[in-house]
């Protein structure tokens, strides 16, 4: 059977007959002990013809073509028409493609969104070819693919900088701030604002572990933009660093991280594109502050209970730096001195004493908080802060003893005589008869 129809008939969707005899020209294909799946052939035809411009019916019924060129939509390039259906998705990826010859499908990256891309791509077909008989795979396919995708790259941030043109900063860099970074971060150049999310507000001052937050995400009263006015100005304080205390880094981090809390400063902990204004933000551990301890009591010796060497008692602690001098009475802090010695400033109106201790101690036991080495740690440097407050031997004992329970079917009404050692284990001697 053979059937001769003309290009613009075909497209007209006029009748054609089909003739009986063998094809004296063009290209035969024989099919030889075919069948099909009645089912699968309206699937295969419409996986087929998604990216046919023109149209493509099964019978009688429109098959649909959901990457179909669109030349209103699509941008011309050197090789051929790219659509940027994702480049308002904050995870838009060029990898993230499918290209089309002639409406058949060529090549294809990772789908993240069930089916759908990025980037389609219809290539020019007076550039590009494809393996016959399925014409499915181009010819040197890894160097046309690399080319292909240094182009639309380089289209990607032509498009970028078109709609910078058409949007103001604040509206840009909500909508379009990771495209710009991963595509065209010389974009970011002009533009004097940046997004809240590259932003952290401190709340606590603790080292590097896995079971406790120490910042947030900024509120909602920050906006979704910080502008670069704001932060010059002093209206925000912000600085760039780390939201945790590294004391073998910097003696003074816990120090400085309590002044940045004091004045409701935030942190930038996130690396920008180079040329970007944020980038030269001051850097936390930059920020030159002094101290005085308010009516310090003696330094009292814990080295052989943690990784602090002192703790030392007082009223407050007065620090002086640029965005004017702040008292601390409430939270203690680390120190770490140019010999690194680690003191622990306490100050009386501290409720959780001794919890200061996390600033240089994880309690990290198999990556895992150790609560019960964390509880006896700081019971037993609040016990001696009490003692070196005056506390009775009493108050000591029953400071060790906070937050210890036992079955009371068993000891309900009952007295002990207990035995308090050097180190400060609580020993059972006897039971006390009535």
């Amino acid at each position: 059977m053979k059937m001769r129809a003309a290009t613009s008939g075909v497209l007209k969707q006029q009748l054609f007959t089909v003739e009986k005899g063998l094809i004296d020209s063009g290209t035969r294909l024989t099919l030889e002990g075919l069948t099909f799946d009645p089912e699968d052939v309206p699937k295969a035809l419409a996986q087929i013809a998604r990216g046919f411009e023109i149209p493509v019916r099964f019978n009688s019924e429109s098959l649909p073509q959901v990457f179909a060129l669109d030349v209103n939509v699509a941008v011309q390039t050197p090789i051929g028409w790219v659509e940027f259906r994702g480049l308002r998705r904050p995870d838009f990826r060029v990898g993230s493609y499918l290209a089309f010859l002639q409406g058949v499908s060529v090549s294809a990256g990772k789908s993240y969104r069930a089916g759908d891309y990025d980037v389609v791509i219809h290539l020019d077909s007076t550039k590009f070819r494809a393996k016959l008989p399925d014409r499915h795979l181009l010819i040197d396919a890894q160097s046309s693919i690399e080319h292909v995708d240094a182009v639309v790259r380089a289209a990607v941030a032509d498009e970028l900088r078109k709609i910078q043109d058409t949007r103001d900063g604040e509206t840009f860099v909500q909508r379009y701030w990771h495209q710009c970074v991963n595509y065209a971060p010389e974009l970011l150049r002009k533009v004097d604002v940046a997004p809240a999310g590259l932003f952290k507000k401190p709340y606590d001052v603790l080292c590097t572990a896995d079971w406790h937050d120490v910042a947030s995400l900024l509120p909602d009263s920050f906006g979704s933009v910080i502008s670069r006015e704001r932060i010059e100005t002093g209206d925000i304080r912000a600085l760039a660093g780390d939201c945790n205390v590294e004391l073998n880094a910097d003696g003074m981090s816990a120090l400085k991280l309590t002044y940045l809390i004091a004045h409701g400063g935030i942190l930038m902990d996130q690396s920008t594109p180079a040329h970007f204004w944020a980038t030269t933000l001051p850097s936390l551990d930059d920020l030159e502050l002094t101290f005085e301890v308010v009516e310090p009591g003696d330094d009292i010796r814990v080295a052989d209970l943690c990784e602090v060497d002192f703790i030392v008692p007082c009223k407050a602690v007065l620090i002086k730096g640029p965005w004017g001098d702040v008292t601390i009475e409430k939270s203690e802090i680390v120190i770490s001195d140019d010999s690194g010695v680690k003191r622990l400033y306490s100050p009386e109106a501290v409720v959780d004493k001794a919890e200061g201790v996390r600033q240089v101690e994880s309690f990290s036991s198999d990556d895992e908080l150790d609560e019960e080495s964390r509880r006896w740690t700081e019971s037993q440097l609040y016990a001696r802060l009490k003692e070196a407050r005056g506390a009775s031997p009493v108050e000591l004992l029953q400071s060790a003893l906070d937050g210890l329970s036992v079955d009371p079917r068993s000891v309900r009404n009952k007295r002990y005589l207990v035995e308090v050692s050097d180190n400060g284990s609580v020993t059972v001697k006897q039971q006390i008869e009535d």
